[in-house]
């Protein structure tokens, strides 16, 4: 327990001889002292993790993918999904945290979250961070009906990216410096030789936004304008 106890003092993530953390049930074998008013513990016989089903809805974009597992992290609901890649009907690879930020795609996750903890150096101090993390046996994961063809387009844009990247970059520039409304980008892209299909507003798109609203308020803008990593609508006022 002692070799347990500095090795997560240099490093949080190390493992805990309690499963999660630590949070729950523990039973142990031992003898009280001869006044009654201690005991001293000398086996470890069961351990109990507190437990909660939940179900959530967590964006693809949200995972960090690596050869064998993903990781899904909400820091805003303090939750923690580790999913095998032998759990879902894809085949993944580190180098989808490339593009990751292009998948629309959301999955249901229903699972068994038990409370865990990892300790954290802030001003000084080591400060407890108290988590839920998903038991991988009692997760339960469904998928939308079009991830298929998301994930197709996500490479092909992130393969335009690519294949048009100087140009890009130069747009990029652009909207550095002043406000450029979409139309006025498209003309420009389609003088540079690029698709007609390809959404400029993707040039500056980031992991953290969310594809639903701004299809929601593209569809109500009369204009919409690209300006650093921002969008700009032009709404109708009623």
């Amino acid at each position: 327990m002692r070799a347990c106890y500095d090795a997560l003092l240099t490093d949080p993530d190390a493992p805990a001889l309690f499963p999660y953390g630590g949070f729950g049930c523990l039973l142990v074998a031992g003898n009280l002292s001869r006044d009654g008013t201690t005991f001293f513990a000398s086996r470890i016989l069961s351990f109990l993790p507190e437990k909660k089903t939940q179900h959530i809805r967590a964006p693809l974009r949200r995972f960090s993918f690596y050869n064998d597992h993903a990781v899904y992290l909400d820091s805003h609901g303090k939750l923690e999904i580790l999913i095998d890649q032998a759990a879902l009907p894809i085949s993944w690879d580190s180098t989808w945290n490339q593009w990751k930020h292009l998948l629309p795609s959301k999955l249901g996750i229903r699972a068994a979250f038990v409370r865990s903890g990892k300790y954290r150096q802030r001003a000084g101090e080591r400060q407890l961070l108290k988590w839920r993390t998903a038991v991988p046996s009692r997760t339960e994961i469904t998928f939308p009906p079009t991830i298929t063809e998301d994930i197709s387009e996500a490479r092909k844009i992130h393969h335009r990216f690519g294949q048009f990247a100087t140009a890009l970059e130069e747009i990029r520039v652009r909207v550095e410096a002043v406000p450029i409304e979409k139309s006025d980008l498209e003309k420009f892209c389609a003088a540079l030789g690029m698709p007609a299909d390809f959404d400029v507003g993707l040039i500056t798109w980031k992991p953290d936004y969310d594809a639903f609203y701004y299809r929601q308020l593209r569809r109500r803008a009369r204009s919409l304008y690209l300006f650093r990593s921002e969008y700009i609508f032009d709404l109708k006022l009623r």
